[in-house]
Protein backbone atom coordinates (compact mmCIF):
# COMPACT_ATOMS: atom_id res chain seq x y z
CA UNK A 1 0.00 0.00 0.00
CA UNK A 2 2.59 2.58 0.94
CA UNK A 3 4.26 1.88 -1.91
CA UNK A 4 1.06 2.48 -4.55
CA UNK A 5 0.64 5.50 -2.56
CA UNK A 6 4.05 6.82 -3.07
CA UNK A 7 3.46 6.68 -6.93
CA UNK A 8 0.67 9.11 -5.83
CA UNK A 9 2.93 11.67 -4.01
CA UNK A 10 5.60 11.37 -6.16
CA UNK A 11 6.52 15.26 -7.31
CA UNK A 12 4.46 16.60 -5.16
CA UNK A 13 7.09 17.97 -2.46
CA UNK A 14 9.62 19.11 -5.19
CA UNK A 15 7.05 21.39 -6.72
CA UNK A 16 8.28 24.28 -4.97
CA UNK A 17 6.06 26.57 -2.88
CA UNK A 18 4.68 30.01 -4.52
CA UNK A 19 2.36 32.78 -4.39
CA UNK A 20 -0.81 31.71 -6.02
CA UNK A 21 -4.11 33.26 -6.53
CA UNK A 22 -6.40 30.55 -4.86
CA UNK A 23 -9.57 32.57 -6.45
CA UNK A 24 -8.03 32.92 -9.55
CA UNK A 25 -7.29 29.50 -10.01
CA UNK A 26 -10.44 28.32 -8.80
CA UNK A 27 -12.32 30.25 -11.21
CA UNK A 28 -10.53 29.09 -14.09
CA UNK A 29 -11.57 25.54 -13.47
CA UNK A 30 -15.00 26.38 -12.85
CA UNK A 31 -15.25 28.45 -16.10
CA UNK A 32 -13.61 25.05 -18.11
CA UNK A 33 -16.64 22.76 -16.54
CA UNK A 34 -18.76 25.68 -17.11
CA UNK A 35 -17.72 25.42 -20.90
CA UNK A 36 -18.36 21.77 -20.56
CA UNK A 37 -22.11 22.32 -19.18
CA UNK A 38 -21.54 21.34 -15.83
CA UNK A 39 -23.47 23.21 -12.94
CA UNK A 40 -20.88 24.92 -11.15
CA UNK A 41 -20.76 28.92 -9.43
CA UNK A 42 -17.57 30.65 -8.37
CA UNK A 43 -18.03 33.60 -5.93
CA UNK A 44 -15.05 35.24 -4.34
CA UNK A 45 -12.10 38.05 -4.24
CA UNK A 46 -8.67 37.47 -4.50
CA UNK A 47 -6.68 35.33 -1.85
CA UNK A 48 -3.35 34.80 -2.10
CA UNK A 49 -2.06 31.35 -0.76
CA UNK A 50 1.78 30.00 -0.08
CA UNK A 51 0.96 26.86 -1.56
CA UNK A 52 2.53 24.61 -4.54
CA UNK A 53 0.09 24.98 -7.72
CA UNK A 54 -0.30 21.80 -9.33
CA UNK A 55 -0.60 20.21 -5.59
CA UNK A 56 -3.23 23.09 -5.78
CA UNK A 57 -5.12 22.21 -8.82
CA UNK A 58 -4.85 18.30 -8.32
CA UNK A 59 -7.09 18.66 -5.16
CA UNK A 60 -9.39 21.19 -6.62
CA UNK A 61 -10.15 19.15 -9.39
CA UNK A 62 -10.76 16.12 -7.10
CA UNK A 63 -13.29 17.98 -4.84
CA UNK A 64 -14.91 19.72 -7.66
CA UNK A 65 -15.17 16.35 -9.69
CA UNK A 66 -16.44 14.37 -6.66
CA UNK A 67 -19.04 17.33 -6.08
CA UNK A 68 -20.58 17.10 -9.73
CA UNK A 69 -20.32 13.55 -9.76
CA UNK A 70 -22.25 13.14 -6.41
CA UNK A 71 -23.59 16.33 -6.10
CA UNK A 72 -24.90 17.10 -9.35
CA UNK A 73 -23.53 20.45 -8.77
CA UNK A 74 -20.53 22.77 -6.98
CA UNK A 75 -20.91 26.10 -5.60
CA UNK A 76 -17.97 27.52 -4.62
CA UNK A 77 -17.02 30.23 -2.21
CA UNK A 78 -13.40 31.87 -1.39
CA UNK A 79 -13.08 34.11 1.53
CA UNK A 80 -10.10 35.26 3.17
CA UNK A 81 -9.33 36.06 7.34
CA UNK A 82 -6.08 37.67 8.91
CA UNK A 83 -4.39 34.21 8.57
CA UNK A 84 -5.99 32.12 6.46
CA UNK A 85 -8.25 31.17 3.53
CA UNK A 86 -11.32 29.27 3.22
CA UNK A 87 -12.87 27.43 0.12
CA UNK A 88 -16.13 26.10 0.74
CA UNK A 89 -17.55 23.88 -2.29
CA UNK A 90 -21.18 23.21 -1.67
CA UNK A 91 -23.26 20.26 -3.75
CA UNK A 92 -26.98 19.11 -3.73
CA UNK A 93 -25.93 15.91 -3.26
CA UNK A 94 -27.34 13.06 -0.66
CA UNK A 95 -24.26 14.24 1.91
CA UNK A 96 -22.32 11.41 3.72
CA UNK A 97 -23.32 9.44 6.41
CA UNK A 98 -22.01 11.34 9.47
CA UNK A 99 -20.56 8.56 11.02
CA UNK A 100 -18.35 8.02 7.80
CA UNK A 101 -17.27 11.79 7.39
CA UNK A 102 -13.71 11.00 8.78
CA UNK A 103 -13.87 7.55 7.09
CA UNK A 104 -13.85 9.08 3.27
CA UNK A 105 -10.09 9.88 3.74
CA UNK A 106 -8.46 6.49 4.42
CA UNK A 107 -7.05 4.98 0.99
CA UNK A 108 -9.37 2.93 -1.24
CA UNK A 109 -12.43 3.95 1.02
CA UNK A 110 -15.49 4.24 -0.89
CA UNK A 111 -19.01 5.51 0.47
CA UNK A 112 -20.79 3.61 -1.72
CA UNK A 113 -20.54 -0.42 -2.64
CA UNK A 114 -22.04 0.12 -5.92
CA UNK A 115 -18.86 2.71 -6.67
CA UNK A 116 -16.40 0.89 -8.86
CA UNK A 117 -13.33 1.88 -10.99
CA UNK A 118 -16.17 2.30 -13.76
CA UNK A 119 -18.43 4.32 -12.03
CA UNK A 120 -16.95 5.57 -9.65
CA UNK A 121 -13.00 6.15 -8.94
CA UNK A 122 -10.37 4.34 -6.78
CA UNK A 123 -11.07 5.75 -3.24
CA UNK A 124 -7.78 7.85 -3.29
CA UNK A 125 -9.12 11.10 -4.17
CA UNK A 126 -9.97 12.53 -0.62
CA UNK A 127 -6.56 10.85 0.86
CA UNK A 128 -4.72 12.24 -1.79
CA UNK A 129 -6.20 15.54 -1.46
CA UNK A 130 -6.07 15.23 2.59
CA UNK A 131 -2.59 14.54 2.11
CA UNK A 132 -1.34 17.60 -0.31
CA UNK A 133 -3.01 19.56 1.48
CA UNK A 134 -1.14 18.61 4.45
CA UNK A 135 1.83 19.19 3.11
CA UNK A 136 1.25 22.85 2.80
CA UNK A 137 0.29 23.48 5.86
CA UNK A 138 -3.72 23.08 5.03
CA UNK A 139 -6.62 21.36 5.93
CA UNK A 140 -9.98 19.71 4.49
CA UNK A 141 -12.89 18.62 6.36
CA UNK A 142 -16.53 17.69 5.10
CA UNK A 143 -20.20 18.72 7.26
CA UNK A 144 -23.48 17.87 5.72
CA UNK A 145 -25.92 20.43 4.57
CA UNK A 146 -29.53 20.37 4.24
CA UNK A 147 -29.68 18.46 0.88
CA UNK A 148 -25.55 17.98 0.27
CA UNK A 149 -22.15 18.37 1.17
CA UNK A 150 -19.57 21.14 2.39
CA UNK A 151 -15.93 20.37 1.59
CA UNK A 152 -13.74 23.08 3.05
CA UNK A 153 -10.01 23.65 2.72
CA UNK A 154 -7.84 25.54 4.79
CA UNK A 155 -4.90 26.81 3.68
CA UNK A 156 -2.27 29.80 4.82
CA UNK A 157 -2.31 33.30 3.50
CA UNK A 158 0.59 33.79 1.51
CA UNK A 159 2.59 36.87 3.38
CA UNK A 160 2.83 40.13 2.00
Amino acid sequence: LDLALGVFRSGANDEPVQTVDVSALLQSMVDDRIEQGQQVAFAGGPAFASARPLALRRVFDNLLNNAIRYGKRADVLVETSDERIRVQIDDAGPGIDPALLDSVFQPFFRVESSRNRSTGGSGLGLYIARDLLRQQGGEVVLSNLQGGLRVEVRLLRASP
